[in-house]
């Protein structure tokens, strides 16, 4: 079994990487990272052209971070990575904001309301296999009144205590949300084991 992340340091960054989050799906489950620190949808578009023969693999899309253009520009380089897909079995993860400032990617930062309009159109263009990971990050902080989540709307401290990023702790939450979203979608399964080997040959 074998998942591929797409995406930017929130993956591929100082605190965990992709392959981390293999254990949490309690299957046999590999995870290629081909995530790239610092970058954006179009810069991974490219690179997500460049290795056709990891299309065939289940797909997570977790963009966001950094959208250099708008909005939609960002969106589309998404929608031009799942086109490519000859099945079904992705996942697109709700970009991130930062709760430590109330500019740039806080509440009164003009990418904030990049990362909400990005997050809000993929919610919309794929229903099912979109993971609100920020609203439940955001949820979880409101309900615990910590103020990162309260005063900022971004994901609370004891997930994301310095910078945009998580923590062990906050990406293992990530891990959990993720997985549970792909089991729940069958792409873990047993079904799409044997679809991989077929159109991978185990590879």
């Amino acid at each position: 079994m074998a998942t591929v992340f797409w995406g930017d340091s929130m993956i591929n960054g100082m605190y965990l990487d992709a392959t981390a989050m293999a254990p949490y799906t309690g299957v046999d489950h590999v995870v290629y990272n081909g995530a790239v620190g610092g970058q954006d949808a179009a810069y991974l578009l490219a690179q997500f052209d460049a290795q056709p023969w990891r299309r065939h693999w289940a797909q997570v899309f977790w963009f966001g971070q950094h959208i250099n253009g708008t909005a939609a520009a960002e969106v589309a380089n998404v929608v031009a990575m799942v086109d490519q897909l000859d099945h079904d079995k992705f996942v697109v993860v709700s970009g991130s904001t930062d709760p430590h400032s109330a500019t740039y990617q806080g509440p009164s930062g003009a990418q904030y309301l990049k990362v909400i309009e990005f997050n809000e159109t993929l919610e919309t263009l794929y229903p099912t296999k979109f993971l609100d990971l920020l609203g439940i990050m955001v949820a979880d902080g409101v309900a615990n009144a910590d103020s990162q989540s309260v005063d900022y709307g971004g994901p609370p401290s004891y997930w994301c205590p310095t910078d945009i990023h998580f923590n062990s702790a906050g990406y293992v939450k990530a891990a959990l949300e993720i997985s549970t979203l792909q089991i729940s979608l069958g792409h873990l399964s047993d079904a799409e084991l044997v679809r991989q080997i077929a159109v991978t040959g185990g590879r």
